[in-house]
């Protein structure tokens, strides 16, 4: 079974970058002891090609891999889940909104059923909010930017891992009402290419879990509480090596360098080159076909707090980035891909699973207004007692791929049908904890949160 958990988890990652870097030492080994002549002559030394060897690349490489990221804070609140719930409604069938989990929302009207949970609703919540001046010309944040000429982004993959056993708990995971953290840094910048075909990949990690059990282990790490970095501090501090994450998120994105003023004049021209789908990879065992709307896309982007250009202003998309239309979201396609696997993941008759791992890689670009088809088909041969593998795959306008993927899935954690659910607390009657002391601008943070409350 491990075997099988490593091939899944290194689905997204692109395979041929780590066998590049081997063929790439193991050429200069031989290079440089290919002749005595060469051994002997100390100060000519092999030029490499390899881009990433560059002094400027190299120096960006440190700065971003030490970039420090903002810890994220957010509550899981009914209203923001019914507002994701409302923004996929019209674009699955009906009968897929009969909510396994209206036990735990009970607050939900009929007209706005949950969808059937799945693991992906995280996307919504801890996304950074920051002020317009923050943010640039193409309206993406600078957090994860490389900066200099590499001004065009996209969403080129990732990852999304789960930890069965503590996202089904009451006390440490994903229950309404409660607060999380978001913990986020830069695992891994890449470069690849030459000149103006260079591209920088940026694989950015997400932690999240319940702030309750971080807060309680900064108060017991503390042998007086009121002494020690400040909340904001030692709550980062804690997180950064924190292994009780109940969601673990890889996101991978590639940056390019901006158009050269003759593309500008092509695409002016309408001169775009044409989208590249890959072969289909055939039948699936269950499908279903939908059109992004430029509402859709609207609306997603107000609930991830997410400003890109490329998914709601059409010109800019088309004149400046030389798309022909608005672009679907590489978040959006993952949570479509989540919620139309866990609908088939209630019906399995040995009892309903849910999605612990996918992962999966952006292969073209989907468009507003372009019908597209989700696919899964499950790998019967990998099979196991309590686990399934699944293809998961979007197909564009044409039938060609445009999104790969993998899924694991296994049985929900006490063959239930909904989550865990928690006794409800008056506000005000938790066992009152002394906590670290605050600076004002924390204590008026505090007191801007929502109260927290349990649901019955």
């Amino acid at each position: 079974m491990a075997t099988r958990t490593r091939c899944l988890y290194s689905l997204a990652k692109t395979p041929a970058h780590r066998t590049q870097w081997q063929r790439i030492w193991i050429h200069r080994r031989l290079s440089s002891s290919a002749t005595p002549e060469d051994s002997s002559n100390h100060e000519s030394k092999p030029q490499s090609t390899d881009p990433e060897d560059t002094e400027w690349f190299q120096a960006l490489r440190k700065e971003m891999l030490n970039r420090e990221l903002p810890l994220e804070r957010d509550a899981i609140e009914s209203q923001t889940e019914r507002k994701l719930d409302s923004t996929l409604f019209s674009f699955f069938p009906k009968g897929w909104h009969a909510s396994p989990t209206s036990e735990r929302q009970p607050t939900r009207p009929a007209a706005t059923a949950a969808m059937p949970h799945a693991i992906g609703e995280h996307l919504v919540f801890c996304n950074p909010t920051l002020s317009d001046d923050k943010l640039l010309p193409d309206g993406t944040d600078q957090l994860h930017s490389p900066g200099n000429s590499f001004v065009r982004r996209m969403w080129a993959g990732g990852a999304v891992r789960v930890n069965k056993n503590l996202y089904f708990d009451a006390n440490a995971g994903w229950v309404l009402h409660k607060h999380i953290l978001c913990f986020e840094r830069i695992k891994d910048v890449r470069l690849r290419g030459h000149g103006e075909k260079e591209k920088i990949f940026i694989t950015i990690e997400r932690k999240f879990a319940r702030y309750d059990p971080v807060f309680q282990a900064i108060q017991d790490s503390r042998n007086k509480p009121r002494r020690g970095p400040s909340l904001p501090v030692a709550l980062k501090e804690q997180m950064r090596n924190w292994n009780q994450a109940f969601v673990t998120e890889d996101r991978n994105i590639v940056f390019m360098r901006e158009r050269s003023a003759e593309e500008l004049e092509d695409i002016k021209a309408g001169n775009m080159a044409p989208v590249k789908y890959l072969q289909s990879l055939g039948n699936p065992d269950f499908s279903h076909t939908l059109t992004p709307t430029n509402t859709l896309l609207a609306r997603f982007s107000a609930l991830t707090f997410n400003a890109h250009l490329i998914h709601l202003d059409r010109e800019f998309a088309r004149n400046v980035e030389g798309h022909r239309n608005l672009l679907v979201h590489g978040p959006l396609t993952q949570t479509l891909m989540l919620k139309f696997i866990g609908t088939h993941l209630q019906s399995i008759p040995e009892g309903p699973h849910i999605v612990e791992a996918i992962e999966y890689r952006n292969l073209a670009p989907l468009y507003c207004g372009e019908e597209l088809r989700l696919c899964a088909r499950e790998k019967v041969g990998a099979r196991m007692d309590d686990a399934r593998i699944y293809d998961i795959w979007i197909e564009g306008p044409t039938g060609g791929m445009a999104v790969k993927g993998l899924v694991r899935t296994v049985r929900r954690p006490n063959g239930g049908t909904s989550l865990p659910r928690v006794s409800y607390t008056p506000p005000g009657k938790a066992a009152a904890k002394e906590k670290p002391r605050l600076s004002k601008s924390e204590k008026s943070n505090e007191n801007r949160q929502p109260p927290v409350q349990e649901t019955a």
